[in-house]
């Protein structure tokens, strides 16, 4: 069988095809650029990579053929996709998967809070999610959070974390926290074991942590003292605004979940102090 994954030139896509490899699966991963550095290093690892585009339809037939299961995921944050672009990619991929006979779908969606809605990368996610189960397709649906991996991403200013955080979090606030290898096996398992996990959704968490307690963590693995200044929520909000509008809901409303249901399929999670002992980081 072969699986076609999504977003492999980012973190979901590329966690999710190394895991399948690494159980011997067949894995064809799409990609705008089959030239590009990246695509090279899938192809190193044995991965077959075709060129496509998830704005242009008509690109994506000869990359549905042939297969039995995807993985698909969506970047809001990619240049000119927001929240009705990131919705209607996802309508694309079901159109694709129900013309070549695809027989499972995971779909990558947010995880589950204490009360429906929340910022807009919420709520385009939430409507893929309806989507998906009245697609007639098979599908398993993973519920994500903030990615520990950001850490590594110089381009996501992980030196900044600690003062974004502190100067929008309240102390008390508990911050959901993933391992992107963890959703790489969550991911797996639901594609390779489809009748198992078929019409589920999974909320996926490796560590809950209050601000200070995720400090006090860093401190006690890396030996450094963490920043102790804080961004102001207001002076973020004018920076990143969804990203603070996400915060804002931690605060009011938050997830409703643990490490619990990534232990149900059998795993152990990798936690915060665990990651951190594992990667190099900037200074935070």
């Amino acid at each position: 069988m072969t699986f076609l994954i999504l977003g492999t030139s980012g973190l979901q896509g590329g966690a999710v095809a190394r895991e399948l490899v690494q159980r011997g699966a067949k894995v064809r991963a799409l990609t705008r650029n089959t030239r590009s550095q990246k695509a090279r290093d899938l192809e190193a690892l044995g991965i077959e990579t075709v060129t496509g585009d998830l704005n242009v339809h008509s690109s994506l037939d000869h990359a549905f053929e042939g297969v039995a299961g995807l993985f698909s995921v969506q970047d809001f944050y990619a240049p000119g996709v927001g929240l009705l672009g990131e919705i209607e990619q996802a309508r694309t991929t079901i159109s694709l998967a129900k013309k070549h006979g695809v027989q499972h779908v995971v779909q990558s969606s947010m995880g589950d809070g204490h009360e429906m809605g929340g910022p807009a990368h919420f709520l385009s996610k939430a409507r893929i999610e309806q989507d998906r189960k009245k697609s007639g397709l098979s599908w398993t649906l993973l519920g994500t959070v903030w990615f520990m991996d950001n850490l590594k991403n110089p381009a996501m200013k992980p030196h900044l974390m600690f003062p974004v955080l502190s100067g929008s979090l309240q102390a008390e606030t508990p911050f959901h926290m993933l391992a992107v290898e963890d959703l790489g096996r969550a991911a797996a398992d639901a594609l390779l074991n489809r009748e198992r996990w078929n019409a589920q959704k999974i909320n996926l968490a490796g560590d809950v942590m209050t601000v200070p307690q995720m400090k006090a963590a860093y401190r006690a693995v890396k030996g450094r003292r963490p920043k102790a200044w804080s961004l102001p929520s207001w002076a973020f909000k004018r920076m990143v605004p969804e990203f603070a509008a996400q915060l804002a809901w931690h605060n009011d409303v938050n997830f409703a979940f643990g490490p619990e249901e990534l232990r149900d399929m059998g795993h152990l999670p990798v936690g915060f102090a665990d990651f951190l002992s594992r990667n190099e980081i900037a200074a935070m």
